[in-house]
């Protein structure tokens, strides 16, 4: 494995964790790499910036990727983001399309790449409205990951530990919130956390508690709902991320007044 590699996968692991700013840091430090490994960098920026809800600038870079010579892993992945991008605006046939582009399973085995994929389209394909097939790609990419758990590489049964982490965090808010299935919502919430406890997720971690909380605050069991929201902001706090912590600082004040109410 080459220095860049080695650096990649680092800064990889670093955006799993939500530390973005870091991740960012270390590939702009990048100074020599082949054309393979840049294309691999330009798409984990679009990630990145992705997450810090920089989306234009990940459109913009993931357009770069799927007009590139990259390989197929790469490319795929960036058809991916470019699903969910056009699914966020509404635009069912782009989000289709990019979908179909990125679905590409290789004979044989998965890779924690493919599934990572699998479950992006799935929320591309959940925020058009087409649920089903957003269910079915959930648990496609579930079942794999339970399969790469079992992997002898460390580093792979984390990252499909995090992905099932993620599988139950989508299906509880993309698919059994909107229907108001708030057992089932919490459920699988519950699963989530236990999952990105185990992998140090903890931006995801905060997100999964925030939604517990908006659970609780609908069936107006308002306290709880305070507990868990504070848990989101001790996570978001702790990890530096301003606009989250403004948000949460936000919701516990709406439920504090509610509580007073």
């Amino acid at each position: 494995m080459s220095t860049v590699t080695k650096k990649i996968d680092k800064a990889n692991d670093l955006s799993d964790k939500g530390d973005w700013s870091d991740a960012l840091d270390l590939l702009e430090k990048i100074t020599e790499a082949t054309p393979q490994e840049k294309w691999k960098i330009t798409n984990l920026r679009a990630w990145i910036y992705w997450k810090q809800g920089e989306k234009t600038a990940a459109r913009n870079l993931w357009g770069f990727v799927v007009d590139s010579k990259a390989k197929k892993a790469i490319v795929t992945s960036a058809h991916t983001g470019l699903s969910i991008y056009w699914a966020e605006r509404d635009n069912k046939e782009k989000a289709i399309k990019h979908a179909k582009l990125a679905l590409f399973l290789p004979p044989g085995e998965a890779t924690t790449r493919d599934t990572t994929n699998l479950n992006g389209c799935a929320i591309a394909m959940a925020k058009i409205g087409e649920l089903k097939k957003a269910e079915e790609l959930f648990e496609e990419a579930a079942s794999l990951n339970r399969i790469l758990v079992d992997s002898d590489s460390p580093e792979i049964e984390r990252k499909a530990t995090h992905q099932l982490a993620k599988n139950c965090y989508n299906l509880a808010t993309l698919i059994h919130l909107p229907q108001e299935n708030w057992k089932k919502a919490l459920a699988k919430l519950h699963q989530a956390i236990i999952g990105y406890k185990e992998v140090s997720a903890k931006t995801d971690e905060a997100a999964a508690h925030h939604r517990i909380a908006e659970v609780f605050e609908n069936k107006r069991y308002l306290k709880k709902a305070l507990t868990s929201e504070t848990r989101s902001l001790q996570l978001w706090e702790e990890k530096k991320i301003p606009d989250r912590v403004e948000m949460a600082k936000k919701n516990i004040a709406r439920i504090k007044a509610k509580i007073t109410e």
